[in-house]
């Protein structure tokens, strides 16, 4: 019966992926959680509670990333993939015709 406890409270990868998208965390912040507060649930939501505006302030403030793409026949290929927009306005000009750029912005999950 012990060891099914212990298999039950074991942390796997993506068990951790999950919270810490559940949780608006990164991963290794969720990691850093539950080795600071011990693998219980209730322990590392409380404490993550405190810290979700800070994390989510700090997701908010990263810059986006842009893709240019070029049209070949039959599909788009991604010809790079920067963040900085000069750049990849740089490389579109460059190419001319058929070619789109995409802005990426990081989601900030809400609770």
């Amino acid at each position: 019966m012990a060891g099914d406890k212990r298999r039950q409270d074991a942390i796997h990868d993506h068990e951790v992926e999950y919270f810490a998208s559940e949780n608006g965390l990164t991963p290794d912040l969720a990691w850093e959680l539950i080795v600071k507060h011990g693998n219980s649930r209730k322990a590392v939501i409380k404490a993550a509670q405190g810290l979700k505006g800070d994390v989510r302030q700090h997701a908010a403030e990263q810059p986006p990333t842009y893709v240019v793409s070029l049209f070949e026949k039959p599909q788009w290929r991604t010809v790079l993939t920067t963040k900085d927009k000069a750049k990849a306005l740089a490389t579109a000009k460059e190419i001319g015709d058929k070619v789109r750029i995409e802005e990426l912005t990081p989601k900030v999950k809400r609770r």
